[in-house]
């Protein structure tokens, strides 16, 4: 297995502050392995209105997998919708 480190940079556009958990909302995905968070540098919590803030989530995934996907979980509480990015990483 093999460390992936994801950096993030986080705006809230919101009026209220968000408390987020990445073991609860981010999961990088591949297709073998759907994997939470094993730590995070995210900064808690993301302030009403910030812009920049920023943060490296880290995944231990299999070394084999190469073709991922940075899944952030919807919050229906919060009406927070489902959002996916795909991204690939050299073998």
């Amino acid at each position: 297995k093999r460390y992936i480190a994801v950096e993030l940079l986080v705006n809230n556009s919101g009026a209220d502050s968000f408390y987020v958990d990445p073991s609860s909302y981010i999961r990088l995905k591949s297709q073998d392995v759907s994997q939470a968070p094993t730590s995070s540098t995210l900064q808690l919590p993301i302030s009403a209105g910030s812009k920049g803030a920023t943060g490296v989530v880290y995944f231990l995934m299999p070394e084999s997998d190469t073709q991922l996907t940075l899944d952030f979980l919807a919050q229906p509480d919060s009406h927070i919708k489902e959002a996916s990015t795909s991204f690939q990483i050299p073998a």
